[in-house]
This record gives C-alpha cells, sequence and structure tokens, in this order.
C-alpha cells in the first residue's frame, strides 16, 4: 500500500561518488559549524547533481543551499 504512494517518483542512481561527494559536503559544512544527517547531505548534492528542485520544510537544506547552489522549494 505504502510502495503505490511513491511508484510515480523517479529513483536516482547512487554510487561511490555520490556517497563521497557528500561526505566532502559535509566535511566543508562542518568547517563552518553547520552539520547535517548524512542522508541529508546525499539527498542535497544529489538535487545539484542531477539540477532537481528540492521540496522541504527542513531548516538543513536552506543552510545547503547557501554553500551549493540547489534550488528549494518550501511548501506553504
Amino acid at each position: 500500500m505504502l510502495k503505490e504512494h511513491f511508484d510515480w517518483l523517479e529513483y536516482l542512481p547512487l554510487d561511490r561518488e555520490d556517497f563521497e561527494a557528500a561526505a566532502e559536503l559535509g566535511f566543508r559544512l562542518a568547517r563552518h559549524g553547520n552539520t547535517m544527517k548524512t542522508v541529508d547531505l546525499l539527498i542535497g548534492h544529489l538535487a545539484f547533481k542531477h539540477r532537481i528542485p528540492l521540496l522541504h520544510d527542513d531548516k538543513d537544506f536552506e543552510r545547503l543551499a547557501l554553500d551549493i547552489p540547489i534550488q528549494i522549494l518550501i511548501p506553504e
């Protein structure tokens, strides 16, 4: 039943380089006093890599958008 709600989503492939890029992004943020969960770093990196707008309701992504050029959409 839950699977049906997600069938319309496009799945993006992950490879080792994506994990490495997300880790590097997390390290850069940490040097400036910002931390993010690993899964959020991966999501942010994939949004940047694939130029996909990121719909969220999470302040972490707003801080991330100051570091990398991702388009963020905030629900009303």
